[in-house]
Parts: C-alpha cells; sequence; structure tokens
C-alpha cells in the first residue's frame, strides 16, 4: 500500500504542498484541483522526482506519465514505445491498442498531438510499475480515445494503484474509485 504522510514540497521557494497525507490501496484514483494547486508536484513527489518533505512509503518501482510528450524525434514510433524494453513486441501491442497500428515506423513529428499523447502512453504501459501515475493523461485526446486510455489504463492497474490527474469531473466520476481535491 502506498502511504504519504505530511508531504510538503515547495516550487521556486513557494509552498505547493502542505502536509499532505493519504493511503493508495490497490484501485484508481483521481486528484482534482484548480492549475497550480499541486496535482503534478504531488505525482513527481510520489515518482521520487523532486525533493519533499515528509514520508511517502510503499510505491515501489513507479510508472509516471507526464503531462507533457517526451518523445525522441530521432527514434520511430515502435522505438518510442519501447524505449524501457528491448523487445518491441510489447510495444507493438499497446500500440495496437491504442490504435496506431500501421504508425509503427512513423517519425514522432509526422504525428498529430493525440497520436503523440498515445505513444507516450504506450511507453508508459510498456514500462509498467507497482505504483501507476498518470499526470493530465487525457490531454489532446479527442472523447473516444480519452475514454479508450482510461479504459485500458484501469484494467491495467488491477491489483495496484493508480493516480491520475485531472481537471475533468466527468472523467473522475467515471473512472475514479475515489476522487481527492487538493
Amino acid at each position: 500500500m502506498l502511504k504519504l504522510e505530511g508531504v510538503t514540497a515547495d516550487l521556486g521557494g513557494k509552498r505547493i504542498i502542505d502536509g499532505f497525507s493519504a493511503e493508495f490501496a490497490p484501485g484508481v484514483y483521481a486528484i482534482m484541483a484548480p492549475s497550480g494547486r499541486g496535482k503534478t508536484t504531488l505525482l513527481r513527489a510520489i515518482a521520487g522526482l523532486i525533493p519533499f518533505g515528509g514520508s511517502i512509503t510503499g510505491a515501489g518501482k513507479t510508472a509516471m506519465l507526464f503531462q507533457d510528450d517526451r518523445l525522441f524525434p530521432w527514434l520511430t514510433v515502435l522505438q518510442n514505445a519501447a524505449i524501457t524494453d528491448k523487445t518491441e513486441a510489447a510495444a507493438a501491442k499497446w500500440l495496437a491498442c491504442l490504435g496506431l497500428s500501421g504508425y509503427e515506423n512513423a517519425m514522432p513529428d509526422t504525428l498529430s498531438g493525440g497520436m503523440q499523447r498515445r505513444v507516450s502512453i504506450a511507453a508508459w504501459l510498456v514500462y509498467g510499475g507497482d505504483t501507476l501515475l498518470m499526470d493530465e493523461p487525457t490531454r489532446g485526446l479527442d472523447e473516444d480515445n480519452a475514454g479508450r486510455v482510461m479504459d485500458i489504463a484501469c484494467r491495467y492497474a488491477v491489483g495496484k494503484p493508480l493516480i491520475f490527474t485531472t481537471h475533468s469531473p466527468f472523467l473522475a466520476q467515471r473512472f475514479a474509485d475515489r476522487i481527492i481535491t487538493l
């Protein structure tokens, strides 16, 4: 179980998270708050990517889907999706599930923003982890692809905590077992 106790985090000399505590058993959690209230900062603290106060235990290996797509422009779609796994079979499987069959040899700059987002999600799925973090996972996706992505992520997360940030009450209510407001 992922446990956060009294977590604090500062950015640019300003306290962004102040004493946040929660427990995350296996299940799906949506974190909601207006922009600038610490959603991304909280995920980055859980992933161990920024310094924080308090304690975070039980995260294990964390898989972090960043809000911005981090694709290597000199690698193909398949190579980007397989970046954390030397075999490309898992990457090809997830690309197909995400509606990207036929684009495996395309370069990222030839894809739409929504397609690039799905390549990033495929890489996140290939990487896997004990704790699954998604920062605005449906950013740039149309309604059908947003639903597909969240369906896949929720099925993939069975037995693990999946924590995603969103500004969409609809997505939070449809997919989360619990909604946390910062």
